[in-house]
């Protein structure tokens, strides 16, 4: 998850990694309710986000998080979080890998 404006550099960095490709997914900081947002013209702005999916194979995964994380991590304009949640099952790929290995 990246501030908007950063998922094209955050897929330069993945594709440059190892990654075929990604999804971007606009999204929208919610903060709680209990603690102060940043108030313009009174009113209430939440950050917009964009959300980048990459699948990968294990063996690619944390050299593309790497990468991800130098290029756009926490520390850069970006502020870019990444984690790997494990995929256990997909249902749709199988024809896309098949392709891919006959190409």
């Amino acid at each position: 998850m990246v501030n908007q404006g950063y998922s094209e550099q955050v897929m330069d960095a993945a594709r440059a990694a190892g990654a075929g490709g990604g999804s971007v997914l606009h999204s929208r900081h919610v903060v709680d309710s209990s603690k102060e947002t940043v108030s313009f013209w009174g009113f209430h702005v939440q950050e917009e986000k964009e959300m980048i999916l990459i699948i990968s194979s294990a063996e690619k995964t944390l050299a593309i998080m790497k990468a991800i994380s130098e290029e756009c991590g926490m520390r850069s304009q970006a502020q870019g979080l990444v984690v790997s949640p494990p995929i256990d099952d997909a249902l749709g790929l199988g024809e896309l890998m098949d392709d891919a290995e006959e190409n």
